[in-house]
């Protein structure tokens, strides 16, 4: 009679337990939601795992040994189900997040290497810019310096010319003097002839 009541009592808290809906999941928006309901879902396997050495070392002082393990191993099978669908939306969050970040790291290196390439380039070009204007100043340097020679030499043959002509002008003048000295003296000379009567 004991037996039948304790078989009684087990079947329905069991049907009892069995019509036990899973609370809904909650969906974690954050890391820090994430690992909090991993943590919780950990610690249900845990709690289970040792609630279950606890409860079926007790089953071997019950009279029905076998059912009393079977309810154990049930309550641990639905808590390790409950913990096991707490853990994965939030093992997903994470799992998602990882891809993410690695998607936003790669998008960065890519940005990265971008803003290296256009920098190289640019240093590339203003590198070349820079030796062109180098190498036209030199131009015009040497342009202006070949100028300023000639010029010079222009000048300095322009200056000699001037000193050449004024050279010989002053020597024609000198000539002239001379010429007209002597012809002053020779007309002297004829006057004074003529006047002094001949032997």
């Amino acid at each position: 009679m004991m037996r039948f009541f304790a078989f009684l009592l087990f079947f329905l808290t069991g049907s009892v337990w069995g019509e036990v809906e899973t609370p809904a999941v909650p969906q974690p928006t954050t890391a820090a939601e994430a690992d909090a309901q991993r943590d919780r879902a950990s610690k249900m396997r845990s709690a289970a795992k040792k609630r279950y050495e606890r409860e079926s070392a007790a089953c071997y002082k019950e009279f029905f040994v076998n059912d009393c393990l079977d309810k154990a191993k049930k309550l641990r099978t639905q808590t390790m189900i409950e913990a096991r669908h707490l853990d994965a939306p939030a093992r997903e969050f994470q799992q998602n997040a990882k891809r993410a970040d690695a998607a936003a790291k790669a998008k960065q290196r890519e940005i990265d290497r971008v803003a290296r390439e256009e920098e190289q380039t640019k240093s590339a070009s203003d590198f070349h810019a820079k030796v062109a204007s180098e190498a036209e100043q030199r131009e015009v340097k040497a342009s202006d310096r070949e100028r300023k020679v000639t010029e010079s030499r222009r000048k300095s043959a322009a200056d000699a010319q001037k000193r050449r002509e004024r050279q010989k002008s002053r020597e024609k003048r000198e000539a002239d003097r001379a010429a007209k000295k002597a012809r002053e003296e020779a007309a002297t000379d004829a006057r004074i002839d003529a006047r002094t009567p001949k032997p």
